[in-house]
């Protein structure tokens, strides 16, 4: 990863230096690469130092005396540096600097687009696996909705041939009462002839009985004479 950062620093800072050089104007330079200077009361070696400059800090020219520059930095303080050590270019470092944050900003919002990625991956996954479970589903649905029909259908075949048979059982019945009624209408007629034959029998018998006694009953006539 810090391989990788620094060879994208070094690449955009060859392209900057290469391609585009930035100016930073006639009334403000910059102290040069890889160096650190010291800022006088006076343009002089043995003058009183008052502060120190690092490379890449910017300075205000107010007066240039060639070999030294008055300057002043952005807090306000003043003072003087051997003109050799400022530049009007941007330095390397300044540009490093710029780059540097530019590729954090880069590789932040590359990281946030990572993660964000993962997360899309993750709801990715689970609204796979939800339209999968919805899918699976569904086809049960169908397979329930098929299943239902053809019962349906064998339920409106059943209930017609129940009506039918339904039918045919009431008419069974009506039938069977009819024969119900007719051999109770015949057993009434078979027991009356019964009972009429069997008075006749009786009354046959009592009218033989009586005409028996009756035959019996009367005196004989006497054959001989005395």
């Amino acid at each position: 990863m810090m391989n990788t950062r620094f060879m994208i620093i070094c690449a955009l800072l060859f392209l900057a230096i290469a391609i585009c050089p930035l100016d930073a104007g006639a009334t403000n330079k910059y102290v040069r690469d890889w160096i650190t200077i010291t800022i006088r009361t006076s343009p002089y070696d043995n003058a009183r130092i008052t502060a120190m400059a690092n490379s890449g800090d910017s300075f205000k020219i107010l007066e240039d005396r060639g070999e030294w520059t008055k300057v002043e930095s952005p807090s306000g303080k003043k003072g003087w540096v051997h003109g050799r050590y400022l530049t009007k270019k941007t330095p390397k470092a300044v540009i490093a600097k710029s780059l540097e944050k530019k590729v954090d900003r880069l590789s932040e919002k590359t990281n946030k687009l990572e993660e964000e990625n993962n997360a899309l991956k993750k709801q990715n996954r689970a609204y796979n696996k939800e339209i999968g479970s919805v899918s699976r589903e569904l086809n049960a649905s169908k397979k329930r909705y098929t299943d239902l029909k053809k019962a349906s259908s064998e339920y409106l075949e059943m209930k017609k041939a129940h009506e039918q048979l339904t039918e045919k059982d009431k008419a069974s019945s009506l039938r069977m009462e009819t024969l119900i009624q007719e051999n109770k209408r015949m057993e009434t007629s078979r027991n009356l002839r019964f009972t009429l034959i069997g008075g006749g029998f009786i009354l046959i018998g009592l009218a033989l009985g009586i005409f028996l006694q009756f035959l019996v009953a009367k005196p004989r006539k006497s054959s001989y004479k005395f």
